[in-house]
């Protein structure tokens, strides 16, 4: 059988069907949640977080399981509780998700800084109330265990990740994935920053961009509706017309 070229995710911005349409029969976009965190773990959670120099906002995971001295999955998921985008939206008074996504996109520095009283007013009233922004270019931990039991429940005993270049690529037994509580999947593909989980076969795919704050689920309609109903991703389904940034002016999403 003949090697099928990996589905990768381009680096620049693209028309999402377009670009998925000939292999995937929907693209659903799972937001990545913003992250609670209660006082008494504020110190630990904030161990794993080496910050930017020149942005507050921005910053980097560190993958603190795979060194021995850290959170492992099972233990981030005790100090960490996910916080919706639609819940941030009513907080805050936001028009749609899509503004909130262009505020998130401003702060990691993803487009130009033309809303900088309103992010600094949103983290104003965020930060005291311990939620955190949401993990950007990389899968969330709080979802990723999620991620690799949708696979499970598919059939699939294997899957996939490639890195962002197609360069590195390597095939996994999903139980031994779960087995290993990551909070993050570069450390099982060390060398290559993750950016798609699939099956072997591209029936089914997680994506994410390194500048975004969601992750592409994509498939057949019938598996994805199953999937996101199953775990209760929020999100959007893509609809023709919408790039990587879903800034539309015509098509809201609420």
């Amino acid at each position: 059988m003949e090697k099928r070229s990996p589905i990768l995710i381009p680096s620049y911005d693209f028309d999402v069907l377009e670009y998925f349409g000939e292999s995937f029969e929907v693209v659903y976009g799972i937001l990545h949640p913003f992250e609670r965190v209660a006082p008494e773990n504020r110190d630990i959670i904030d161990a794993t977080w080496a910050p930017d120099v020149n942005n507050p906002y921005i910053g980097t995971h560190l993958e603190f399981a795979a060194r021995g001295n850290g959170p492992d999955w099972i233990h981030y998921q005790t100090l960490i509780h996910p916080f919706a985008w639609r819940d941030i939206v009513d907080m805050l008074g936001f028009p749609s998700l899509n503004y909130l996504n262009q505020l998130l996109l401003e702060c990691f520095v993803a487009r130009r800084r033309d809303h900088g009283e309103e992010i600094d007013r949103m983290f104003e009233i965020l930060e005291p109330l311990g939620i955190d922004r949401p993990t950007e270019g990389q899968f969330p931990p709080l979802l990723l265990d999620q991620f690799l039991r949708s696979f499970r429940d598919r059939g699939h005993k294997t899957v996939q990740l490639t890195s962002q270049f197609g360069d590195k690529t390597a095939v996994f037994d999903v139980e031994h994935l779960l087995n290993q509580k990551l909070t993050a999947l570069d450390s099982a593909l060390p060398g290559g920053s993750i950016v798609t989980l699939h099956s072997e076969e591209y029936q089914l795919l997680y994506g994410v961009h390194w500048d975004s704050v969601f992750t592409f689920l994509c498939g057949q309609k019938e598996e994805v509706s199953a999937i996101v109903e199953k775990y209760k991703f929020e999100g959007f389904l893509f609809q023709p017309g919408m790039t990587l940034g879903w800034e539309s002016d015509e098509i809201i999403i609420v």
